[in-house]
């Protein structure tokens, strides 16, 4: 296997790696508070990170002062994105959170419009359109669902703001930077652990550890060397489809969750916008020579 096909299996990998979140966080189970959940798999997954970044990542240690200001913003982001998408899997099936939280692909189309000044094509606008439609169809508001449903929408609209200043402050996915956004994370989200508690963490522990290590720490060293390869759009094209498709499979094998028609309906019409968009936004870069955009895990 040569190198680079070497590289697209880590980032595949990685996507298989972040489809275990739901299940992990499901197996943990309800005994233990969300937010500290996602304190913990924060928290965790910077500890696998500072005992590899010495040898892996050489320039952890040469950065500014505004360096450290986008750190802390990005960290907040991050521990917002953890928060809600973690605490969505307490209320709703884990494919409806997987495939709503899908539409962070239109937020950030529509965010970068905003604030980055990128020009929207027709065809990215046909685009959200279908995935708009996808979202009606598994309607987020379905009394049943709605909180968890609503929860995944908020963890898809804060991950586009993550990836949105990702590309606003030219941020690559590195090691050191995934380092020091784990670290301020886990920050913003300890007040929470301290009012909630752990709950019956003795109890899930091997599953908390898993959660942290295999789906941010090995994930984030896979992405990171599977990146310097494989192009951004390609990369986010991998993960948006690989992670959502493992997590719906593996709730259905281990956790004999039922699939809705109406939802894997919705839901297709969703990854498909979004893989639209991103080939779209890949031809438009590579036609105006610019360079491609960060991308980031969950």
């Amino acid at each position: 296997m040569d190198g680079v096909r070497l590289r697209h299996v880590a980032v595949l990998i990685a996507a298989f790696a972040a489809g275990f979140i739901g299940i992990f966080t499901r197996l943990i189970g309800e005994g233990t508070p969300s937010l500290s959940i996602a304190f913990f798999r924060s928290f965790i997954g910077f500890i696998f990170l500072l005992a590899l970044v010495p040898v892996i990542d050489h320039n952890f240690f040469k950065f500014s002062f505004k360096d450290v200001k986008s750190y802390i913003a990005l960290g907040f982001f991050f521990a917002l994105v953890t928060g809600l998408y973690i605490s969505a899997f307490a209320y709703a099936p884990i494919s409806n959170v997987v495939l709503i939280d899908a539409a962070y692909v239109i937020f950030t189309t529509l965010l970068a419009h905003q604030f980055l000044k990128e020009r929207i094509t027709r065809k990215e606008v046909e685009a959200m359109i279908l995935g708009f439609a996808g979202l009606v169809i598994i309607n987020p508001l379905q009394p049943k669902y709605a909180v968890g449903s609503l929860l995944a929408l908020a963890a898809g609209l804060a991950f586009a703001c993550y990836l949105t200043y990702l590309r606003y402050q030219e941020k690559n996915h590195t090691v050191g930077t995934s380092l020091w956004i784990l670290l301020f994370s886990s920050i913003f989200l300890l007040p929470f652990v301290l009012m909630e508690g752990v709950g019956n963490i003795q109890q899930s522990w091997f599953w908390i550890i898993l959660l942290g290590v295999l789906c941010t720490g090995l994930t984030t060293v896979l992405l990171t060397y599977g990146l310097a390869k494989v192009k951004a759009e390609d990369a986010s094209i991998l993960l948006m489809i690989g992670g959502p498709l493992t997590a719906i499979i593996l709730s259905v094998l281990l956790l004999g969750e039922s699939l809705e028609p109406r939802v894997l309906i919705g839901g297709a019409c969703l990854l498909l916008a979004g893989v639209l968009i991103e080939y779209r936004r890949k031809r438009k870069r590579i036609r105006q020579g610019k360079r491609l955009h960060p991308v980031h895990h969950k």
